[in-house]
């Protein structure tokens, strides 16, 4: 056998080793491809071991529909602050107390939720949410109608109460005292 080697040209020694290394690769992509190992398969659907770096990458650029749907839902906004509110506040130091008329829509986090009325100062202003939950609203109020009694930026405190009313809440401030009040819901 020997003698028959050395009867082939170099030429067809690489040729043949070639063929072999490609049968070779052949076979163990086959085998691989048989027993489900390789980059393209989840071994985790076999074994219970985790993905598999290829479908982490792969799981990573396109997520699933639950995925994509939660993405590109909006935030739901927060129910139970809407309508017109109204009463009486009063603040911690010797003025006397004052009415105010609130006008809430949608409350959205970063967005203006309504308006704000103070009729006998007679003043008037924007709300803006700064944050939100169940139990408590938080806005940035900025007067746009000012006589020079009110304040031209407060940070307000609303508090949905177990009896329906809003606690109205403002804590002391550089030219805000503390103030307290309760609205009813009018409409």
């Amino acid at each position: 056998m020997g003698e028959t080697m050395r009867r082939w040209t170099r030429d067809q020694r690489v040729m043949a080793g070639g063929i072999l290394a490609a049968a070779m690769t052949a076979l163990t992509l086959g085998v691989c491809a048989l027993s489900g190992i390789g980059p393209f398969h989840d071994v985790s659907d076999r074994r219970g071991d985790g993905p598999t770096r290829a479908t982490s990458e792969a799981r990573a650029v396109a997520p699933s529909p639950d995925v994509q749907v939660l993405l590109s839902a909006p935030p739901r906004p927060l129910q139970g602050y809407e309508g017109t509110w109204s009463g009486s506040v009063k603040q911690a130091d010797d003025n006397p107390a004052y009415q105010v008329v609130l006008k809430l829509g949608v409350i959205e986090l970063g967005k203006v939720a309504g308006t704000s009325e103070y009729p006998g100062l007679p003043c008037s202003g924007s709300l803006t949410v700064t944050a939100a939950s169940e139990e408590e609203l938080d806005v940035t109020e900025n007067i746009v109608r000012n006589n020079g009694r009110c304040v031209a930026v407060a940070q307000l405190r609303f508090r949905l109460q177990a009896n329906g009313t809003l606690l109205y809440l403002t804590d002391a401030a550089p030219g805000v005292s503390r103030s307290e009040g309760t609205l009813n819901r009018t409409g």
